[in-house]
C-alpha cells in the first residue's frame, strides 16, 4: 500500500462539543510516485478539512486539520456517532500536467482504479483510555521506528564501490518556462554521494527534560545517524518518567520525529538503488508543475516580467 493513514481506522474528537473541535490526520506517500488524494465525509456540513485534496511528493508527508463543528441551532438529536470519512488516492500518471482540481474531475476511464481508506469517528467528553499504558505502547512504538533505522543505516553503510547516476539538466525558456532533459551517465562512488546527499528533513523540536541539548537541525545523513541514536537514548529515559499527562506528549514527538527520519533514509537507499535508472519522466513532471504554476501568474498578473 503506497498510502499510510495516521491514524488508521479512528478519528478522535475530544470534547466539549459545543465549540468546534480538531482531528489531525497525517497521510504518508511511502513510494516513489506521488500520489493524489481527496478526502470525503458522510456529513459535509459538519465539518472543515484542510486541505481537502492535494498531490502528495514521493516520500512525502501531508497534515489534514479535520475541524468538528457544533450541532447547529434547532435541530434536535445529534447523529455524530453515525459520521464517516474516506480517503481516496490514486498514483499520479506521469503524463499528467494540470491541477488538482482538475485531476479528480477526469473522466472516469481515467480513475478507474482508485483506491479508498475509510475512518470512523469517536466523540470523547473524557479519556478512556489509561495515558500511562497508552505512553507505554508510544515508547515501544518509537523504539522500533529507531531500531528500523539503523537496519537501514547499516544497509547504506554497506553500501560500496561505485554506482552510475544520471544527470539533468534545467533550461530555461524563453518565455519563463523550464524544460528540462538528460545530460550524461556517471560513475559515482556510493559512500561520496551518502556524504554529499543534503535535504532539509523537518523535526519536532522538543522539550530537553533531562538537560540532553539536542539539536534537531537534521539536513544530512550523518545528521540523521546521530539525532537517530541520541533520541533513542531520550527515549529509554522516559520510561521511568512520572509525569504521565506530560509523557504521552513528549512522547508522541519523538515517535513522529523517527518517523520523519525513517521516510528521509527509505528515499536515500532508494536514490542508492535506482539511480542508474531514468527520472526524466518524474523530474518532466515536476517542472510541468512549475511551468503551470508560472503560466498561471502571467494569466493572473498583467504586469509580471522574468529578468
Amino acid at each position: 500500500m503506497t498510502l499510510e493513514l495516521m491514524p488508521e481506522e479512528i478519528l478522535v474528537f475530544q470534547g466539549p462539543f459545543d465549540i468546534v473541535s480538531t482531528a489531525i490526520l497525517q497521510l504518508n506517500n511511502l513510494g516513489h510516485q506521488p500520489i493524489a488524494f481527496i478526502i470525503k465525509t458522510t456529513a459535509p456540513k459538519r465539518y472543515s478539512v484542510k486541505p481537502n485534496r492535494a498531490f502528495i511528493e514521493p516520500y512525502g508527508t501531508r497534515s489534514i486539520q479535520i475541524i468538528f463543528h457544533p450541532m447547529p441551532a434547532g435541530q434536535k438529536s445529534d447523529d455524530r456517532s453515525k459520521h464517516k470519512f474516506m480517503v481516496q488516492w490514486k498514483i499520479v500518471p506521469n503524463d499528467y500536467k494540470n491541477d488538482i482540481e482538475d485531476f479528480w474531475k477526469q473522466d472516469s476511464s481515467r480513475l478507474n482504479d482508485v483506491n479508498d481508506s475509510k475512518l470512523q469517528c469517536a466523540f470523547i467528553d473524557k479519556m478512556l483510555i489509561s495515558l500511562k499504558e497508552s505512553a507505554a505502547d508510544v515508547i515501544r512504538r518509537a523504539e522500533a521506528t529507531a531500531e528500523r533505522n539503523h537496519e537501514l543505516i547499516r544497509q547504506i553503510n554497506e553500501m560500496t564501490g561505485e554506482i552510475t547516476a544520471m544527470t539533468y539538466v534545467l533550461r530555461r525558456q524563453d518565455n519563463g518556462s523550464y524544460s528540462v532533459e538528460e545530460n550524461i551517465r556517471v560513475s559515482i562512488e556510493a559512500q561520496t554521494i551518502v556524504s554529499e546527499w543534503q535535504d532539509i528533513i523537518e523535526l519536532i523540536d522538543i522539550e530537553d527534560s533531562f538537560n540532553d541539548k539536542i539539536n534537531y537541525s537534521c539536513n544530512n545523513y550523518q545528521d540523521m545517524i546521530c539525532l537517530n541514536s541520541d533520541m533513542l537514548l531520550v527515549v529509554k529515559k522516559y520510561e521511568s518518567f512520572g509525569d504521565v499527562d506530560r509523557l504521552l506528549k513528549i512522547v508522541n514527538k519523538f515517535a513522529e520525529n523517527f518517523c520523519r527520519i525513517e521516510r528521509a533514509l527509505q528515499k536515500l537507499l532508494l536514490h542508492l538503488c535506482t539511480s542508474d535508472q531514468s527520472r526524466l519522466d518524474e523530474i518532466t513532471q515536476r517542472v510541468d508543475r512549475i511551468n503551470n504554476e508560472i503560466k498561471d501568474l502571467r494569466d493572473k498578473y498583467n504586469y509580471l516580467s522574468f529578468a
